[in-house]
């Protein structure tokens, strides 16, 4: 679903190597809260940009009202104590700045 979100935070690009596969990986994490009127706790979400998609959140900036596409993942992974976890994962796919 697309929608239109305020940008509320910024976090520095992070990187690193895939311990699986052994390429280089790029993230950026954004949060944003929904552009609702009349709503008195519109929702947030943590968004995660990958790779290339990084480049699309460049130019932006905090309090930015964007146009978001994003999708939910769930990963599996397991602790270091051996104890099965899951994690849920917002990977945007699409990230404009639209004018006010």
């Amino acid at each position: 679903k697309i929608m239109n979100y305020k940008i509320i935070k910024i976090m520095p690009t992070e990187s690193g190597v895939s311990q699986t596969t052994g390429n280089n990986w790029v993230s950026q994490t954004i949060v944003v809260e929904e552009n609702t009127p009349n709503v008195q706790y519109p929702n947030k979400y943590v968004l995660q940009l990958m790779n290339d998609k990084v480049n699309m959140a460049q130019t932006l900036r905090e309090g930015d009202m964007v146009e978001v596409g994003f999708y939910s993942t769930v990963r599996e992974f397991q602790t270091k104590a051996g104890k099965q976890m899951f994690a849920q994962e917002n990977r945007c796919w699409k990230i404009l700045k639209v004018e006010n």
